[in-house]
């Protein structure tokens, strides 16, 4: 890439602001609410969606979710009404969504579109309306030092080198507008304080710039109770994981990608890859013996072997690696690892979470791959920009512990975390469930153990608030569902009113008034991270000469982009030009639908107006007219995009008015 080149990401969120400008940002307030019961955190967000446009619109936003976060709750207030969501398998809640918008109807759809990361559509936000969405989430606290336990919530996240396997409408993306929002903390045991601030227990306002960071000092590991959808009492019983003496073998994956020579957080400029360096070597000489056996490995676009060392030896060995270059491939280190095994290990990953590699993308990173080779897999995430899908996937899955931090004081705390629970028995961080009473699992350096009461009985520990009551029954479902086959977890997650990868949450607003026409998209981009741009200084140097990022297979090729170009025109000899030319699927999907270009970039226009002068060029096309066959080019366009909401929306509407005949003949021609 030319040195003074905009980055694809750059580009990428300057079209998207040039594409919102002029227009209002719909999420005009968000208010938090974190109640910490015993060990989870029952979180309550309220966004507020208004509509300052004089047409229809849908407001989306993507946004990052704790990966061990369950969302138990979704409603809505509209014109004073509480409209209530249900959960419905994936497929058929998309289609409530997508049918009540063809009918005009205000509807919510609360989806997981990969595990980490979540969407909300409101669609046919009316002119001039307020749209208050609520939803309830639960995750378990992360263990601190002694009394104390910390929780964490993503609010952003940074520049990822590829886009997840997403659509543009669905595309998780940073760079909007500053939000806002009030936030309240209240523990019922031990003091609850946002970092940074006083004690809990008051609203104050925040920044969603930087991730939320909960500390709960005088905190106690103890029981608690809720409620299953069927009535019985569920108990939940938290304990810190017992300090163990046996001797670590593990197998170290240190990200040194660019990614990792960005600010951890705010405070002394200090990077990712510094912080977490130093750490290491704290902890290792502090806490590894001389019988720990580690295995060192460093990776970006390429996985190195860096050595072998006893515990207290990794400090030194930690000074020779190489400062941050090149992508994110943790899949070859992920590899390399696991097949050089020679005795049983743990794995521990570093990194920020941003890799090349997502699942159903190209250079896919398959996380049931790694579940399968029976190693638990640890990570450490570190920054405030960082991205907890994938990574926090595998370790949920192996059976290993996932602790993020911005990478302040806590970061050898976590280490330290991290240490204890490599040293259990392998058995100690897989799941063992009986058939309807149990299941027992290791999370965030704590010991969590689940029952269920029969019918009518009743659970240990003090019961809470029935909606937070609710919330947590819906939770302990939430962690026997991975365990369970299809048919019967996505019975439970229907009946528990969950949100995840089988089912989704959605309500329609039967009694409102309906809306003309389809609604136009507008896409919420998140924030950029406050730490966005900044680089540690001994670092510069490295960034600056890292303009090319070497390929997963070794090629030299320039940074691949993070989110899906714009299809351009390509020419074949006696053919006309490809027409898709970068349609805009979002911004007025009626005019299209209309089977019209009005709002298309020029360039777009003047492709498709081309291509259709080509077409009538065609004996068996002549009789037909330009608006016809416009109409039909437009169909084919958004078929081949139909992955896209919009496109999909358009190409129902259109579906009623073009002739069959004459959309195959254009589709011929439609590359």
């Amino acid at each position: 890439m030319p040195r003074n080149q905009p980055s694809p990401v750059a580009l990428y969120i300057d079209t998207i602001k040039r594409r919102y400008r002029g227009r209002s940002v719909p999420l005009i307030g968000t208010d938090i609410d974190v109640s910490i019961i015993g060990g989870v955190a029952v979180v309550t967000t309220e966004r507020l969606f208004r509509n300052g446009e004089r047409e229809t619109i849908e407001a989306t936003m993507t946004f990052p979710v704790p990966v061990h976060a369950a969302l138990t709750s979704l409603s809505a207030e509209i014109d004073g009404r509480r409209v209530k969501g249900i959960a419905q398998p994936r497929v058929k809640a998309r289609q409530t969504y997508e049918t009540a918008l063809d009918a005009g109807k205000t509807a919510v759809l609360h989806e997981e579109l990969l595990r980490g990361i979540h969407m909300v559509s409101v669609g046919h936000v009316p002119f001039g309306k307020t749209i208050a969405v609520r939803m309830v989430w639960v995750m378990p606290l992360t263990a601190g030092d002694d009394d104390t336990a910390v929780l964490y919530i993503p609010t952003t996240v940074g520049d990822v080198y590829r886009e997840p396997p997403l659509p543009d409408s669905d595309a998780l993306v940073h760079g909007g507008s500053r939000q806002m929002a009030t936030i309240r903390v209240q523990a019922d045991g031990g003091v609850a304080r946002l970092r940074g601030t006083r004690a809990g227990g008051e609203k104050v306002a925040i920044d969603l710039n930087a991730p939320i960071e909960i500390d709960v000092a005088g905190w106690e590991a103890r029981s608690i109770s809720g409620r299953a959808a069927d009535g019985r009492a569920v108990s939940i019983e938290f304990a810190r994981l017992d300090r163990m003496d046996n001797p670590l073998a593990l197998d170290l994956l240190f990200d040194t990608s660019l990614s990792m020579s960005g600010i951890a957080t705010v405070g002394p400029k200090d990077s990712k890859y510094s912080r977490a360096k130093r750490a290491l070597a704290a902890v290792a000489a502090e806490r590894l013996r001389a019988d720990d056996r580690i295995r060192l490995w460093t990776f970006n676009a390429t996985a190195n072997f860096e050595g072998k060392f006893n515990g207290p030896g990794l400090g030194p060995g930690l000074e020779c690696m190489r400062p941050p270059n090149g992508g994110t491939a943790m899949g070859p280190a992920l590899n390399a690892a696991i097949a050089a095994a020679n005795w049983p290990t743990d794995l521990l990953l570093v990194t920020d979470g941003k890799s090349n590699e997502f699942p159903g993308a190209a250079g896919t990173l398959d996380v049931q791959q790694y579940a399968a080779a029976g190693r638990r897999i640890h990570v450490l995430l570190i920054g405030e920009d960082a991205l907890e899908a994938n990574v926090g996937h595998i370790a949920a899955l192996t059976g290993g512990q996932l602790f993020a931090t911005s990478g302040g004081a806590d970061l050898e705390i976590m280490l330290r975390n991290v240490v204890n629970a490599a040293r259990m028995p392998a058995s100690a961080g897989i799941w063992r469930a009986g058939q309807d009473d149990g299941v027992e699992y290791m999370i965030g350096g704590l010991r969590l153990r689940a029952n269920w009461a029969a019918p009518g009985g009743t659970a240990a520990g003090e019961f809470p608030a029935d909606d937070h009551a609710r919330a947590i029954g819906a939770f302990a479902a939430s962690l026997r569902i991975p365990h369970l086959p299809e048919n019967r977890a996505t019975e439970l997650a229907v009946a528990e009113g969950l949100c995840g990868h089988l089912t989704s949450l959605v309500l329609v607003d039967e009694e409102g008034e309906s809306q003309e026409g389809l609604p136009m998209q507008r896409k919420i981009a998140l924030p950029s991270p406050r730490t966005h741009g900044i680089v540690d200084a001994s670092l510069r140097f490295a960034r600056r000469t890292s303009l090319r990022h070497p390929s997963p297979d070794g090629a030299d090729t320039p940074s691949v982009s993070p989110y899906r170009a714009l299809v351009r025109a390509e020419a074949a000899a006696g053919a006309p030009p490809v027409a898709d030319a970068g349609i805009d699927w979002q911004s007025d999907p009626e005019s299209l639908a209309r089977g019209e270009l009005a709002g298309q970039a020029a360039e777009t226009t003047a492709r498709v107006m081309a291509f259709i002068a080509f077409l009538r060029k065609l004996p068996d096309l002549s009789g037909f007219e330009e608006s016809e066959i416009l109409r039909a080019v437009i169909f084919a366009l958004a078929y081949r995009a139909s992955d896209d909401r919009n496109a999909a929306r358009i190409m129902r509407r259109l579906s009623i008015i073009v002739q069959p005949r004459l959309l195959d003949r254009v589709r011929e021609f439609i590359r």
